[in-house]
């Protein structure tokens, strides 16, 4: 994948439905999504390697990493990144593909409800295609809010997003956008 003068490449499992409809039919917590490379992480890689919010240097947390595209691109501009996911797997895929890229970027468990590490201490947070679930707005603004860092939040244009911009307005985040090849980006910091 090319990205403006950035290079990625990205490895993903072979057959990412069968990841998820056997995380499906287990019953697992960890419904396998991360196994898809999902066009809106695509599009914030695209938006990611142009954007002057992430430099050489910038510290960078990414939630919901899945299979790690978004942060790569981060570090491959130089910044200093921490890939974050809830689910075991995608955190080691996201880890593989750092790896792939020959950069060094951190991988870790987390789960966007809980406290974060104060060693991350990020500039920007990252997260493409987290907020299809309503209920996930109100964490995500809440974390935004503690971090006090400028999120940058890639979506396709799904009617369970509409929703964000309200509840992070109301979480106390100053929130603006723009549209973007293939769907938005939002863009939230706290006031």
């Amino acid at each position: 994948m090319r990205f403006g003068a950035i290079d990625v490449r990205i490895e993903t499992p072979g057959d990412a439905d069968a990841v998820v409809r056997e995380a499906e039919l287990s019953g697992s917590a960890e419904r396998g999504y991360w196994a898809h490379l999902w066009p809106a992480a695509v599009m914030l890689a695209g938006y990611v390697a142009r954007t002057g919010l992430v430099t050489r240097g910038t510290r960078v947390l990414e939630i919901g990493c899945g299979v790690g595209l978004v942060g790569i691109v981060a570090a491959l501009r130089g910044a200093e990144v921490v890939l974050t996911d809830y689910c075991d797997e995608a955190v080691a895929a996201a880890a593989r593909n750092a790896t792939l890229n020959g950069v060094d970027a951190a991988a870790r468990k987390f789960d966007w409800r809980d406290e974060p590490d104060p060693a991350w201490d990020p500039g920007v947070l990252l997260g493409a295609d987290v907020l299809y679930f309503e209920e996930s707005h109100g964490a995500i603004a809440r974390l935004i809010a503690r971090l006090g860092c400028v999120a940058i939040l890639g979506y396709p244009n799904r009617p369970a997003t509409a929703e964000a911009a309200g509840v992070f307005g109301e979480e106390g985040l100053r929130v603006w956008g723009a549209a973007a090849e293939s769907g938005r980006v939002l863009l939230a910091q706290a006031r």
